[in-house]
């Protein structure tokens, strides 16, 4: 998975799901963000098995492909705090 988003758009997409995503859960995948890129645009997906919450944001996507992610809150601040450029590329 290859992708160019702005690091404006990546840090509000994860900021709205920290909410959702459990913090201590019996079933540790709770505790993930799915990001799913395709096309032209990310998508972001979390549950806490009650409540669900779809997003995305716009992006230039290389080459498709998912990942979870754990911990979407400490990623959000690495985002906001070590990214000095307005785009991130992975």
């Amino acid at each position: 998975m290859e992708f160019v988003t702005s690091k404006e758009s990546l840090h509000k997409e994860l900021q709205a799901m920290q909410g959702i995503v459990e913090k201590k859960s019996t079933i540790p995948i709770l505790a993930n963000i799915v990001i799913d890129a395709k096309k032209d645009r990310l998508e972001m997906l979390a549950t806490d098995l009650e409540v669900a919450m779809r997003t995305g944001c716009d992006a230039s996507v290389k080459t498709p492909g998912s990942v979870t992610l754990s911990k979407p809150c400490r990623i959000r601040t690495r985002v906001s705090s070590r990214c000095s450029t307005a785009w991130i590329t992975t």
